[in-house]
């Protein structure tokens, strides 16, 4: 199923723009560990009960987040896939699985999200759209440029 979804986000959408590619990032390789999305390839991963990943998803409230969390808490159970936002989710999303309140700046208490939950995978997705960075150049810098520098060290600390 996720190798589904993987392809399908590769392949050219209809009106001719490139295609979306979301890096997910498994913190139990590398960190060095670097491939180009046209060099990936996706195979079908079978888990199982007992060593499902768990997975956190930043700013998982955007336009992405809470699609690929439903996808992925079908296929590794609802308490092994974490939200995090730093807006409150609506209800329903807040009753569909686990939700943590995160600021992708707050290095440490991303650091004890990662550590207490025992997080294998990160899948981040915090930024600030165009429009808004626009308008907040600063703001854009430290949640695009900082958050994901955060991301990527606490990935490498705990790879």
């Amino acid at each position: 199923a996720l190798s589904k979804v993987a392809k399908q986000a590769l392949r050219a959408p209809a009106c001719g723009c490139q295609p979306l590619t979301v890096a997910i990032r498994n913190i139990s390789f590398s960190p060095r560990q670097v491939t180009s999305a046209s060099d990936a390839s996706f195979h079908s991963v079978s888990f199982s009960e007992t060593d499902h990943p768990k997975v956190l998803i930043t700013g998982g409230l955007g336009q992405l987040g809470v699609g690929l969390a439903k996808l992925l808490r079908k296929r590794f159970g609802k308490n092994n896939v974490i939200l995090s936002d730093i807006r409150k989710p609506p209800s329903n999303v807040f009753h569909s699985g686990p939700f943590i309140y995160s600021d992708i700046l707050d290095y440490k208490n991303l650091r004890e999200i990662v550590v207490n939950n025992r997080i294998t995978w990160l899948v981040h997705y915090s930024a600030l759209l165009s429009a808004v960075g626009e308008a907040n150049v600063a703001l854009a810098r430290a949640v695009n440029i900082t958050g994901l520098h955060n991301i990527l060290d606490i990935a490498a600390e705990h790879g």
